[in-house]
């Protein structure tokens, strides 16, 4: 890796915690403080679907007789 990059890389902060009953588990994250320098929010934010183009997607869905799951991630919108 040339300097540069590895100026512009992520930190990932690894975390080993002993339960109380004796297993070890582990959790990593990135720490992203250190990109926000180099990048712009439209480069790092996600697309919202609309509500319209969601009904279109399940209206066609419908009508091809396809099988549809809804599913909800816990956690996933936290501020």
């Amino acid at each position: 890796m040339s300097l540069e990059q590895r100026k512009t890389a992520l930190w990932y902060l690894m975390f080993q915690i002993e339960k109380h009953y004796g297993t070890i588990i582990a959790r990593g994250c990135a720490d992203r403080k250190s990109k926000k320098e180099y990048t712009t929010k439209s480069k790092t934010s996600s697309p919202t679907l609309s509500r319209e183009a969601m009904m279109l997607f399940c209206a066609f869905d419908a009508k091809e007789n396809r099988y549809m799951a809804v599913t909800d991630i816990p956690r996933t919108f936290l501020q």
